[in-house]
């Protein structure tokens, strides 16, 4: 199924993702409730050509986001990470 926002042609000023992620995460509490959003495919170029700015935080000791999705994110974002010693959550 395609959202009205998957088609939006309007560019946003900036974007900040906190523990930001793709994929499944191996925690099905999460994981079900996230399944719609992460599980499908995302046109990554017309993502880049729409966002602005871009900052990913992540923290370096997250319980529940590992540290590889949030640098998956961040390639398909051609952005680099910002990991954050001690970030917890």
């Amino acid at each position: 199924m395609v959202q009205a926002s998957d088609r939006s042609e309007v560019p946003v000023l900036g974007c900040l993702f906190a523990s930001g992620f793709l994929g499944l995460l191996g925690n099905p509490e999460f994981d079900n409730v996230n399944r719609t959003f992460v599980c499908r495919e995302f046109d990554w170029e017309k993502v880049r050509k729409n966002m602005g700015a871009v900052v990913l935080y992540h923290g370096e000791d997250n319980p529940y986001v590992p540290t590889s999705k949030c640098v998956e994110l961040a390639g398909k974002l051609n952005t680099e990470p910002k990991i954050v010693k001690e970030g917890g959550t």
